[in-house]
């Protein structure tokens, strides 16, 4: 814990004396600017400080913008909606989140993809939206997964067909999916979505077990199938903790 403080403690010194530098300059590239920004950031949220994490997301984002780098503008942007949904702030999650799936498709980076398509799994699950939030991240499960029973067992051609305009408020879900590609590096995220599954299957058990106590079994079988899963394709402890 003393070796962990210590390096957070210089890495916000090196921060700061970044941020000092930049602010006794001029004629800065704003692309710098923002990256140093995204890292303070980085640091907040690590931190806890989820309220400075946001507000300094949220300049990176400026300077994203000036410098016209789009996939710098939805990382900062996916990044908000992090802290956002941990703070509580769901309406402004979903804003945000609105205008990011606007743009993902046009982007090559397959892991912001997915990454975007997580937070609105999760966004959907915590104001309501449990079965869209579900298919949403089978349906990232069904194109990464490398094993053989994860079609079977997710029912993956149903999913396929699902209309997702039809049941949640984000539009172009179903163009991000279909821009998808790289499923090799997308397979190093698979155990991130095994976990957010088994948390939206477990939260359907607490819901169901003192009404439907039959429904709720069987989801809290999946939920730790799906734990299983996000435990055995990581290294991550984290995640395995998460996971039990």
């Amino acid at each position: 814990r003393d070796v962990y403080k210590r390096q957070m403690e210089e890495s916000n010194n090196s921060i700061n004396k970044s941020l000092e530098l930049i602010n006794n300059l001029t004629d800065i590239n704003p692309q710098i600017q923002a990256q140093v920004y995204n890292t303070q950031a980085q640091l907040k949220y690590l931190q806890g400080n989820l309220t400075e994490a946001l507000t300094i997301w949220e300049k990176a984002e400026t300077f994203y913008s000036q410098a016209n780098d789009l996939t710098g503008i939805i990382g900062s942007q996916i990044n908000q909606t992090e802290v956002m949904q941990r703070l509580g702030y769901y309406h402004l999650t979903e804003k945000v989140l609105e205008k990011v799936t606007r743009n993902l498709a046009q982007q090559s980076d397959s892991i912001l993809k997915i990454k975007g398509l997580l937070n609105i799994a999760n966004l959907l699950e915590v104001t309501g939206k449990i079965e869209s939030s579900q298919t949403i991240l089978k349906r990232i499960l069904c194109l990464v997964s490398t094993n053989k029973e994860t079609e079977t067992n997710l029912k993956c051609s149903e999913l396929s067909e699902l209309n997702y305009e039809q049941n949640v408020t984000f539009e172009g879900i179903n163009t991000i999916f279909q821009s998808l590609n790289n499923t090799q590096i997308l397979a190093k995220e698979e155990s991130k979505i095994w976990l957010s599954l088994g948390n939206s299957q477990m939260s359907v058990f607490k819901e169901l077990k003192n009404k439907d106590e039959l429904l709720a079994k069987e989801s809290s079988k999946e939920a730790i199938i799906s734990y299983q899963n996000a435990q055995t394709l990581t290294t991550d402890n984290l995640i395995k903790a998460q996971a039990i």
